[in-house]
């Protein structure tokens, strides 16, 4: 899993739970069904 700190802060109970070794699942998910998002994150 790739994190960064990009909105981090915004999550702030999601983080404690990650780290706490708890499951948890995506708060934003883009689905497509042909190319890529073009935002070029640092992260991706």
């Amino acid at each position: 899993m790739r994190i960064d700190h990009h909105k981090l802060l915004f999550h702030v109970d999601r983080v404690s739970d990650w780290l706490k070794g708890e499951r948890i699942y995506p708060i934003y998910m883009e689905i497509s069904p042909a190319g890529s998002c073009n935002h070029r994150c640092i992260f991706c």
